[in-house]
């Protein structure tokens, strides 16, 4: 008995979006992190930038007044069983010799 193969699976998108804050080396790290994670992915646009709400003569001095703004684009293929040409040869309660 012949397997018919399955439709091909459309891959599917979700996009992320926030803000990080903290220091350089910080806001650094995560953006790497983002960067290199084990997903398709496509960074569309990241800053980083002073955090306003915190701004003192010793910001700049400090750097722990920084806020990364990013946008990720993450591809994924939705869950689909796998199909097997086992599933054809067991599903009868006999072998079938003829096939």
């Amino acid at each position: 008995m012949p397997v018919t193969p399955a439709p091909p699976v459309t891959a599917r998108t979700f996009i992320l979006k926030g803000s990080v804050a903290g220091s350089y080396e910080n806001i650094k790290l995560f953006f790497d992190q983002i960067s290199h994670i084990e997903r398709f992915q496509k960074i569309g646009f990241f800053s980083i930038e002073v955090d306003e709400q915190a701004e003192t003569p010793e910001c700049c001095e400090n750097s722990n007044d920084l806020i990364g703004t990013f946008e990720a684009e993450f591809g994924y293929l939705p869950p689909k069983p796998v199909a097997s040409a086992w599933g054809c040869v067991f599903l009868q309660s006999k072998f079938d010799f003829q096939t």
